[in-house]
């Protein structure tokens, strides 16, 4: 019989970052933070982001991600409840991000509720192309990258197979407006 303790199938230190029970936290702490107060102040709200991410240490991908499970707890982000504060505190969250990573952010939440957003991931993007959070040239280049490594872009795959009507929407109206 080994002195060692008896390890678990993955050590937290080999869970993907989103995984970590200090992730979870964090995002327990913004779920409460808007639950509290859904007509929070978005500067404030981003504030308490900003804070809890210089706290912990996480990077503005898994800022975005933490902010769209905060927000969208106990149900699923869609186009019909992404408006109101909801979005203007993901819109200030954006607003000093690469679209990059605003977009990885969005990628990771589908791939973590997959099962309950889906096809509907592509009316999410038409929110964010519609409130200026992202622009058609920013969409269009994130999401027909090729080569894209699953395990460095969670969930790229299945937006874009998700997105795919939305993004030849978009490359025709962006080939319509520079034609003219």
């Amino acid at each position: 019989i080994s002195d060692r303790p008896v390890e678990d199938d993955e050590s937290e230190d080999d869970k993907p970052e989103w995984e970590k029970e200090e992730i979870k936290d964090v995002i327990k702490r913004v779920h409460g933070t808007f639950a509290d107060d859904e007509n929070i102040d978005k500067d404030k709200f981003y504030d308490d982001v900003r804070m809890l991410q210089i706290s912990e240490g996480f990077d503005n991908k898994i800022k975005m991600y933490v902010v769209l499970q905060g927000i969208f707890y106990n149900h699923t982000m869609t186009n019909a409840i992404l408006k109101g504060n909801a979005l203007n505190c993901v819109k200030t969250t954006a607003s000093l991000m690469e679209a990059e990573e605003v977009l990885w952010g969005f990628d990771l939440y589908l791939h973590c509720n997959s099962e309950s957003l889906g096809k509907k991931h592509a009316m999410v993007l038409k929110v964010l192309y519609d409130e200026d959070i992202v622009e058609d040239k920013e969409i269009l280049t994130h999401y027909r990258r090729a080569g894209v490594d699953e395990d460095d872009n969670p969930g790229f795959a299945q937006a874009c197979e998700c997105a795919e009507k939305f993004l030849e929407w978009l490359e025709e109206s962006s080939d319509e407006s520079e034609s003219d």
